[in-house]
């Protein structure tokens, strides 16, 4: 296995984990310079993709006036309520070193489900079966998601993959990529964590993110 395999293979599964914990209760105290607030938003358009079924969902969301894209957090079919709205966790980080800004992430969350508490996380994580090895892919960049002020960044890429849109995320927000770029992608999939659920985790990732460019 390759040294960029193993790097990317560590990004998936730090969201995927990042994606389970943020399930504990919230009046857990976030960490110094990370913010988390739950919030209900308009669906303003869905994306739904299975590979033998292994699904990805993600919602298109308004973020101060700049569309934003909310990932399935848990891997269930996460259908928007009758009003149209889902309830999506906004958690923002600290900014690493030499950077000055922290990325951005929107967690759609399972709709009439109580968060999981921090035994519960802990539980589900040992029982979930192993990341199969990634799939590289290369894709045109249909459209691009990004918003960016002062202190926060956040980009992602619609692509067709297997003649379905999809959302690629940068989760570093490493990349400049523009409409019409082809870019390289990892799918990622990941069994059920039990029996009950029907659906194992189809994630869609940047393979390799170059340094930043078009300033």
């Amino acid at each position: 296995m390759t040294r960029t395999t193993n790097n990317y293979i560590r990004v998936i599964l730090l969201v995927m984990a990042f994606a389970a914990t943020l399930q504990a209760a919230p009046a857990a105290p976030a960490r110094a310079g990370v913010t988390r607030d739950y919030r209900d938003f308009k669906v303003l358009k869905s994306y739904t993709a299975n590979d033998g079924g292994y699904l990805f969902r993600a919602f298109v969301i308004d973020w101060q006036g700049t569309e934003v894209v909310a990932r399935d957090a848990s891997s269930l079919i996460t259908e928007a309520r009758s009003d149209g709205t889902i309830n999506v966790l906004v958690s923002a980080g600290a900014a690493r070193p030499g950077d000055t800004r922290a990325g951005i992430l929107f967690l759609a969350r399972p709709e009439k489900k109580p968060p999981l508490t921090r035994e519960q996380v802990a539980a589900r994580n040992a029982e979930v079966g192993p990341l199969e090895q990634p799939r590289l892919f290369e894709a045109r960049v249909q459209k691009v998601y990004a918003f960016l002020d002062a202190s926060f960044a956040f980009r992602a890429y619609e692509v067709e993959w297997q003649g379905q849109d999809v959302v690629v995320f940068d989760p570093l927000v490493r990349t400049r990529h523009e409409v019409g770029d082809v870019i390289k992608i990892s799918v990622g999939r990941r069994p059920p964590h039990d029996a009950k659920q029907p659906h194992g985790m189809l994630t869609f990732e940047l393979a390799w993110a170059p340094p930043l460019r078009r300033k």
